[in-house]
């Protein structure tokens, strides 16, 4: 099983550089919670960690593979709409709903980033696909690489190819605000080609789109991953949201500053970004826990 955080530990009476050392020597990443008065102090110095100055310690794994990238040529085969949203989730780290409300308009392929504004959900009560705003709704930019610049272009050509061939049955897709007492949002819905446009309807462009050109839902993309749990060995248990995990676990990995992690997320400090992904079972946080002891002398 992959994790890409195996603990959160309140340790004292151990220097930080035992600390580091054990990061050092077992390929983790160690970093100090903020109740710790000068971290910088804390990583420069042998000050031991007493009861009355005890601090948090994330540990964290680097991962043992690349993370959670299901099989392209599986997804191609089973459900090719879901490649697409998958990969953008996997090299840029968003949200389900933020892939789902990304557009042509948000993405700069010359200087390789986009611009996260909106996201979908369902909205069961309303019976609604809903378009709103990010989850702390603050728009945010993240950069991305140059394998994320050539899936993009090629699934925008893709998608003119799809275009034609599917003629007057290619479906447009458009936004109606709704009024609701004090309260704005966006109802989003999908025409053909032939039919009437309704004139409060606003057309919107879309990036994850299925071969007939509708929008590609959370929703369908959640049954996505549910049937890769069960039928891909080594993807049980597997969510769309663990490709957000694996995306952060490989910018620590690979020596990303983890404020700049933070803000690529979209995290609101930079405790949220090492601390939310401490959910690895519990023996693993008492492996943690013996591997520390270890470098302690305790053992």
């Amino acid at each position: 099983m992959f994790f890409s955080c195996i603990g959160i530990l309140s340790v004292c009476g151990i220097t930080c550089v035992v600390l580091l050392s054990f990061g050092s020597a077992t390929g983790c990443i160690v970093s100090f919670s903020n109740n710790f008065a000068d971290s910088s102090l804390a990583l420069s110095n042998t000050l031991e960690i007493s009861n009355a100055n005890a601090v948090t310690a994330v540990i964290i794994i680097l991962p043992r593979r690349s993370g959670w990238l299901p099989n392209i040529a599986y997804l191609e085969k089973k459900n090719v709409s879901a490649v697409l949203p998958i990969q953008i989730a996997y090299y840029a780290g968003l949200r389900i709903g933020e892939v789902c409300g990304l557009t042509w308009q948000d993405i700069n392929l010359e200087e390789q980033y986009l611009t996260v504004k909106r996201s979908v959900r369902y909205d069961g009560a309303k019976h609604k696909t809903i378009i709103g705003p990010t989850k702390r709704k603050k728009v945010r930019t993240v950069d991305f690489g140059d394998t994320l610049t050539t899936i993009l272009k090629r699934a925008r050509k893709e998608q003119l190819k799809n275009q034609m061939q599917y003629g007057e049955l290619y479906h447009r897709n458009y936004y109606k605000e709704v009024q609701d007492k004090n309260r704005v949002y966006y109802e989003y819905y999908s025409l053909e080609n032939t039919q009437d446009i309704p004139a409060d309807y606003n057309e919107i462009s879309f990036v994850c789109l299925r071969p007939d050109g509708c929008l590609e839902t959370p929703s369908t993309l959640s049954i996505v991953c549910r049937t890769l749990a069960k039928k891909l060995d080594g993807f049980e248990g597997f969510h769309f949201h663990q490709l957000r995990h694996t995306y952060t676990s490989n910018l620590l990995s690979n020596g990303a500053a983890p404020k700049d992690v933070q803000e690529l997320l979209g995290h609101s400090d930079v405790s949220t970004t090492m601390n939310v992904y401490a959910h690895a079972t519990r023996e693993a946080k008492r492996t943690s826990a013996r591997l520390l002891d270890k470098v302690a002398g305790n053992d």
